[in-house]
């Protein structure tokens, strides 16, 4: 999943929200991932992201600033 989650980054400028979809692939095995992440105009960022194989499922969330 890891390959996945870092297949389709999101460059952000202040203000800006955006969806992206990542696939990955290692050793035979398959995975796919979907970020969204959002940018305010004072820099501060969230974002939240899931991936799933082919028999496991995971996610996270993050937040960032700007400046």
């Amino acid at each position: 999943m890891g390959f996945a989650l870092n297949a389709a980054p999101l460059n952000l400028d202040n203000g800006e929200g955006g969806v992206s979809l990542g696939a990955g692939a290692f050793e035979g095995k398959y995975a796919g991932a979907i970020r969204a992440q959002f940018v305010t105009e004072s820099g501060f960022g969230l974002g939240a992201n899931i991936g799933f194989s082919e028999d496991a499922v995971g996610g996270g969330v993050g937040a960032s600033i700007k400046f």
